[in-house]
């Protein structure tokens, strides 16, 4: 699908990239920052509901993003919702100092509605940054306080708005299947690591001896990547944190670091890097059945130079080079469309989502398809 190269809307003063987390839902932008969650139409960018904390806003700055700390969708008494966590003092009173809290709210994604929100004490993290809600299953809101040296994590029931379970000494990275999956260390273990989103109890643990300070990518389809040694980034099933079946989770370079995508068809695409010291970067793409290699571009190759892909959406893989953005087939990684327009990094039927271009600023800029 190609893009009109003139954005059909940016987002101004509404949104952006570094204090939003944003979704793309059908006809809809969804955004969510520490005190306001906000829907906007993705075809002309205008604002269709806004809905703030009832609680006194923390205005904490947001620690980075190791997790989506977009929205989530839920069903909430039948409707479709959107869910996420705010930042909030609660006043004090009489000799009751003012402490922080965390204020879950849903709504209808439709029309802003609140239809329910919970306040739960907020844990204790040396240096902690605002809540992030890191997904949930419909029953269970998972959120994460992250602080210099240390994280909090908290199992929320979606019924009664009390914490079922608070984890520590556990990084968590997104949930699926009625696991949070995440990184834990203790002492000299340094695992990947699911817990039940129920009860916080432990589901699986593997690779003990996985990088320290890395985290887990979630790429769709239930699958994520993980980096278990210094030197070598595989591919894992959230459901066992074993390789998927057919696959014994070796990326086709066998890249210390990876990057990837799934088309949300029958391809995975991933871009790979190769270590300290090393200048060697490869794009590639495996079958999402078979998790064999249908194609790669590497920079050992000096025919074609590597894309830098932003994404990839049914049967196309959205890209950039020195000479501007690229489609390539996600099956072949032939050159497909040489002038698409843009390249965005959401994308749907309605709307295409990316960025300014460097050093303009920080914007969601939407492009729309025309063909």
């Amino acid at each position: 699908m190609r893009f009109d190269s003139t954005p059909a809307h940016t987002s101004g003063d509404e949104i952006d990239w570094v204090t939003w987390g944003v979704r793309l839902e059908g006809p809809s932008i969804f955004a969510s920052s520490s005190a306001e969650l906000k829907a906007l139409s993705a075809v002309d960018g205008k604002k269709l509901w806004s809905v703030g904390a009832q609680g006194e806003p923390k205005n904490r700055e947001r620690l980075g993003s190791q997790i989506n700390s977009a929205p989530a969708f839920i069903q909430k008494g039948g409707v479709s919702a959107v869910l996420t966590a705010f930042d909030i003092v609660v006043p004090g009173a009489g000799t009751t100092a003012e402490r922080e809290a965390i204020e879950l709210t849903a709504v209808a994604s439709d029309t802003g509605k609140r239809l329910w929100s919970a306040t739960v004490e907020r844990p204790e993290v040396e240096g902690g940054q605002e809540p992030v809600l890191v997904g949930s299953d419909g029953k269970t809101a998972v959120v994460q306080v992250a602080g210099s040296f240390d994280q909090a994590v908290l199992g929320i029931s979606l019924e009664s708005g009390r914490t079922l379970w608070t984890a520590k000494e556990f990084l968590a990275g997104f949930v699926h299947g009625g696991v949070v999956v995440g990184r834990a260390s203790k002492g000299s273990d340094n695992s990947i690591v699911a817990l039940n989103t129920a009860d916080g109890s432990q589901a699986w643990s593997n690779y003990k001896d996985a990088r320290i300070g890395a985290s887990v990518t979630p790429l769709g389809k239930g699958l994520f990547t993980a980096p278990v040694d210094p030197d070598r980034t595989v591919l894992l099933d959230a459901a066992t944190g074993k390789p998927p079946a057919g696959s014994d989770g070796t990326l086709p370079g066998d890249p210390a670091d990876a990057q990837c995508t799934y088309d949300d068809r029958d391809t995975i695409v991933c871009t790979e890097h190769f270590g300290v010291g090393s200048e060697r970067n490869r794009v590639s793409a495996l079958d999402a059945t078979s998790f064999k290699e249908l194609w790669a571009i590497d920079s050992e190759d000096t025919t074609r130079l590597v894309p830098a892909v932003t994404t990839a959406w049914h049967g196309a893989v959205y890209a950039k080079t020195s000479n501007g953005p690229v489609i390539l087939d996600a099956r072949t990684g032939q050159d497909k469309e040489l002038s698409p327009g843009a390249a965005p990094s959401q994308i749907n039927g309605y709307i295409g989502l990316g960025r300014p271009g460097p050093g303009q600023g920080s914007d969601v800029v939407a492009f729309r398809p025309v063909s």
